[in-house]
């Protein structure tokens, strides 16, 4: 479902000569076709920023923190981004009112709106979109806010209020004369109509991609494929399905946009076009790479401009130092109320959390003493049969046998190495399971913040999925595998999903075995299999 900015006219607050430029960097910054695009943009606009500083450019100032804010957004760093329009904001709030100074409100709060949306604060977004609506001045800012507001409820699976903001904007339409909004509200509507099974979903939807045909808006045409291939994935229909997920991806092909290239591919694998997995898994990795690449590059740079920014002020050191001290002794003063505050709850969560570290610990232990006795005695008599006779050849296979079975139980139950990134870890379990028979992919395990989960949970999570797909080696004759991870919330959900067999649903020792640990941990694990429909697990933690 489509998002959509206030956008600033800004060419006027400069020079013809620097319209140009201007131009090509607003552009990378709003509609980026690659990481790097959003690193030029921020540059030229942090010097900008600087530029306008010095020059007391107040309207410059600002616009140049709109598109830094922007494009911190757009890097998924939303606590730079809210600092940064709020910086915007702090400015405005300091000047005189102007027609212009008004457009930048807006599109301040809009981005806000998102920002906190995607923070999880559905009441300061809601509460900055009805603050954009007081100061809306035309139709269009109306509409456009009744979409974003939509998104909200969307997104958190009220489709019924997403439904109803958007008919408020659908009934606002006659007064637009811009048609790249009417038709991403007749698809934003149909798509939210789609999710409630309503039938006025397709002509809403085809007439948007027919109005986005006519004025050649080809990156929006791309939108409507994929909600087009959505809905009729949903409504059973395969063959119109595929149909516009292959136009998606030729499009994407056509535009030379990785992201909606990979977009496609997505949609196309879940529609279970496997010919697709290899080039969906090559870009996949491609762009985590080159994303991770960068954030590096761009952290760097701001690096870079604070040590910068440091060193041209430490003419003020003395005056701030005082400053300083004093909120060194309130955010001790707040640290330690805090740490008041929590320490009840961390000392009655204390004992659940040992007794689960207690169990982790005697894994660990029964794996070494497997390993370190049971193994290498079964070896040291495998090795004596050897050396004496030929006759104990079947004797010395099971033997064989015997000593591998008892390394595999050892690596099950072996502890992790906490000193090695987790992520890593996790990937490098998953990715052993990649064979010549079984293709496995991993989807989203680079975005969920590991560090920020307790390492008792990390390890829990690693030991259910080491039985999830110990299993399905097992018992499935998987040859396709896909595991997803994603952010709901405060939570992490992650769901396991195989072409295997399947097969009526029975707990044995393994399975309850990932039930017992996530319960463990106050998470929970659904389980779904059908004879010859695979195998499914959905996890939140």
């Amino acid at each position: 479902m489509s998002c959509c900015f206030t956008l600033l006219n800004t060419t006027r607050l400069y020079s013809q000569s620097d319209t140009d430029s201007l131009t090509y960097y607003r552009n990378l910054a709003l509609q980026p076709q690659n990481p790097n695009d959003l690193f030029n943009a921020f540059r030229y606009f942090d010097t900008n920023y600087s530029n306008a500083v010095e020059q007391n450019d107040s309207d410059a100032v600002i616009n140049s923190l709109y598109y830094k804010a922007s494009i911190e957004y757009k890097q998924g760093m939303y606590d730079d981004s809210e600092e940064t329009a709020v910086k915007a904001i702090s400015v405005l709030d300091n000047i005189d009112y102007s027609h212009q100074r008004m457009e930048f409100r807006k599109s301040l709060y809009n981005l806000l709106g998102m920002v906190y949306s995607e923070k999880m604060n559905k009441s300061k977004v809601l509460e900055l979109y009805g603050k954009s609506f007081e100061i809306a001045e035309n139709t269009n800012d109306s509409i456009i806010i009744h979409n974003n507001i939509s998104l909200v409820y969307k997104d958190n699976g009220d489709f019924e209020k997403a439904k109803n903001e958007l008919l408020k904007a659908y009934k606002k339409i006659p007064r637009n004369k811009d048609p790249l909004i009417t038709a991403l509200i007749w698809d934003n509507l149909g798509f939210i109509y789609s999710e409630l099974n309503d039938k006025r979903s397709l002509p809403l939807m085809m007439k948007a991609l027919e109005l986005r045909e006519s004025v050649n808006a080809t990156f929006k045409i791309h939108t409507s494929y994929k909600h087009l291939a959505k809905h009729f994935n949903k409504t059973n229909n395969s063959t119109k399905a595929n149909q516009y997920a292959n136009m998606a991806y030729t499009l994407a092909n056509e535009l030379n946009s990785p992201s909606y290239r990979l977009d496609a591919l997505s949609l196309l694998v879940d529609l279970k076009n496997y010919e697709f997995v290899d080039e969906f898994k090559s870009l996949s990795d491609s762009l985590v790479l080159t994303k991770k690449q960068n954030q590096n590059k761009f952290m760097l740079f701001k690096y870079d401009d604070s040590v910068s920014k440091r060193i041209a002020l430490e003419s003020q050191l003395d005056e701030e130092e005082q400053r300083n001290l004093k909120l060194i002794y309130l955010s001790t003063a707040i640290i330690i109320l805090l740490f008041a505050i929590l320490l009840y709850s961390i000392q009655k969560s204390k004992h659940k959390k040992e007794k689960l570290q207690q169990v982790f610990d005697t894994e660990s232990r029964i794996s070494k003493q497997i390993h370190d006795e049971v193994a290498n005695d079964v070896f040291q008599v495998m090795i004596k049969l050897e050396n004496e006779n030929q006759e104990h050849e079947g004797l010395i296979n099971e033997l064989h046998s015997l000593y591998h079975r008892t390394r595999d139980i050892s690596q099950e139950h072996s502890a992790i190495n906490t000193d090695y990134p987790f992520v890593d870890h996790l990937s490098e379990l998953i990715e052993s399971f990649n064979d010549t028979y079984t293709s496995v992919i991993i989807k989203g395990i680079s975005e969920i913040a590991w560090n920020n989960i307790s390492e008792l949970n990390r390890i829990t999570i690693y030991k259910v999925v080491q039985e999830l797909l110990i299993n399905m080696k097992k018992h499935s004759q998987a040859t396709l595998v896909v595991i997803l991870f994603k952010k709901e919330n405060k939570n992490i959900q992650i769901n396991y999903s195989d072409n295997g067999i399947g097969s009526e649903l029975k707990k044995h020792t393994g399975l309850q075995n990932t039930e017992n640990r996530i319960l463990s941990i106050n998470g929970t694990i659904t389980f779904e299999t059908h004879p010859n429909k695979g195998f499914k697990a959905k996890i939140r933690v």
